[in-house]
């Protein structure tokens, strides 16, 4: 039974902030209790992965190391300003903790190096090397300038979690700890190659897990990894998707068998709705525990503390309750249990776990006797899928409703254009409009008879036209607003039923 615990970057942003994580290493403070009762091995952080450090004020690391890159590409010249800003940081993290700092030197060279791709140090033998990986990557990726540039900047960005991971180890040492450092491609962290958001390879868990079993049942290493990144099957560094080190930590506590995957962050959790939309200092209820599908329903519509895809590799499969828990907690505060999330949800009400907001775009595809062409939901969403990517979908009688992220607002038009234009589709009308969603989430909610009626009534006191409602699962319903209603829309449903209503608690419903 092993602890798997992740610190984001402002855990490790400046030399105090370290010093906490190695503090809460080494004393294991505040774990939660095993549901066995189990006071020992289910008691320890023995592996660990870590950011970059955070922004102190100047800067998170990751930034100033992809602009580094970024500019090398651009001039082909070192940026040196940039580069000491790098290495500053790190020079004062390893000065407050006392270390000896020869043991960043090589760290700092290889930095250099991968900014410059090592040109004037090597000359000869990088000709030969440049030319092979080139062939290699003709092959692989044809003249693809751009995923050569995401490619190379991967292996740039990479070296900010590898080394404030080196310092961490390098500190646990100080102390009297077996602390080791081993590195993503070393234990197995093989990816796809779309660089800049790769995905792990699913043999690779395989591997993953054989290593730190071993290195669980063999040593008392306390065993450090480098998060955000890996390397593909071709040798090459990639990172993973936003949320990179989070996934990281999925993925080492579903490879470790870990009862517990902490994820470390400055929130108390995950709150019941987006504090920010209320004047700063207002308390906000904590979500105290929630299963995986509720904090799905949250992340899909618009909130969550973590990026519901970074926790993936943590649920069951077919539907079965994965065996890790997930406690998000906050750094600053140890005291705090958090948010925890376990297990694929039972279908049982106890009141409702959270509000989300997000301002999307609704593409609706009108066609007069939808049913009786075959295939046509297949023809649009291939039509959709040569230009993005949609988050859901549902429909109605004649007509097809998607969903699509603000983000991939500029691509509507050519979309709408492009179905327009398909001879299969040869829709009546397609329409585009902005709108807000109001999404609250609850396992089993949809046997409350009775809920629907006070959501929308609550809505309608609050001023608060609904323009379209879905309900695509038995734990979350949409509501669909003008988007000038939706910050007021979530504050006037966090009043009613949080404040008012005690989170509508199943009794409220019974029969």
């Amino acid at each position: 039974m092993v602890v798997v615990a992740k610190f984001g970057g402002g855990c490790g942003k400046d030399g105090p902030s370290l010093e906490k994580v190695v503090d809460i290493i080494i004393s294991d403070k505040a774990i939660l209790e095993h549901k066995n009762g189990d006071a020992s091995g289910g008691r320890q952080r023995r592996v660990i992965t870590i950011s970059a450090p955070g922004d102190d004020g100047r800067g998170k690391i990751t930034d100033l190391l992809k602009n580094a890159g970024k500019k090398f590409l651009d001039t082909g010249t070192i940026d040196s300003v940039l580069i000491g800003k790098v290495w500053e940081r790190y020079e004062g993290i390893a000065d407050y903790l006392g270390l000896d700092q020869g043991f960043l030197a090589p760290y700092k060279q290889m930095m250099i190096d991968a900014i410059g791709q090592r040109s004037s140090k090597y000359k000869l033998l990088n000709k030969m090397i440049n030319m092979k990986n080139a062939a290699m990557d003709m092959f692989r990726y044809g003249r693809n300038a751009e995923v050569q540039r995401k490619k190379y900047l991967d292996s740039v960005m990479r070296l900010g979690e590898l080394i404030n991971a080196a310092i961490l180890v390098e500190k646990l040492g100080k102390e009297g700890k077996n602390a080791k450092l081993y590195l993503p491609e070393e234990i197995g962290i093989v990816t796809d190659s779309n660089f800049g958001s790769a995905q792990l390879l699913s043999e690779s868990y395989a591997k993953i897990s054989n290593f730190l079993e071993r290195k669980l049942q063999d040593t008392d290493e306390i065993i450090v990894i480098p998060g955000f990144y890996g390397i593909d099957r071709y040798g090459s560094y990639t990172t993973l998707p936003r949320g990179g080190t989070d996934l990281t930590g999925s993925i080492l506590a579903k490879s470790a068998k870990a009862w517990l995957y902490e994820n470390w962050t400055h929130v108390d959790g995950v709150k019941r709705v987006d504090p920010t939309i209320f004047p700063k200092g207002k308390d906000i209820q904590t979500i105290g525990s929630m299963c995986f599908e509720e904090m799905e329903e949250l992340g899909i519509t618009g909130t969550g503390v973590l990026l519901f895809d970074a926790v993936l590799p943590l649920i069951g499969a077919n539907g079965e309750d994965g065996k890790t828990i997930l406690q998000i907690r906050n750094f600053d505060n140890l005291e705090n249990p958090g948010t925890i999330v376990y297990g694929n949800g039972k279908g049982a009400y106890n009141g409702i776990t959270g509000i989300s907001r997000e301002t999307c775009y609704v593409l609706s595809v009108k066609k007069r006797s939808i049913k009786n062409v075959k295939g046509y939901g297949s023809e649009l969403f291939r039509e959709i899928a040569k230009h993005s990517a949609y988050k859901y979908s549902f429909d109605a009688i004649d007509e097809i409703t998607v969903v699509f992220p603000a983000s991939e607002a500029e691509k509507l038009g050519t979309i709408a254009d492009s179905i327009t234009s398909n001879t299969i589709l040869n829709p009546d009308k397609v329409e585009i409009r902005e709108m807000g969603i109001l999404g609250i989430v609850a396992d089993g909610m949809a046997n409350q008879k009775g809920i629907s009626k006070d959501l929308t009534t609550f809505l309608y006191g609050g001023g608060v036209n609904i323009l379209r409602q879905n309900q695509g699962s038995d734990r979350c319903i949409l509501f669909f607003v003008d988007p000038k209603d939706l910050d007021n829309g979530a504050r006037h449903l966090y009043q009613k039923i949080f404040v008012e209503n005690r989170g509508l608690p199943p009794q409220r419903y019974a029969a």
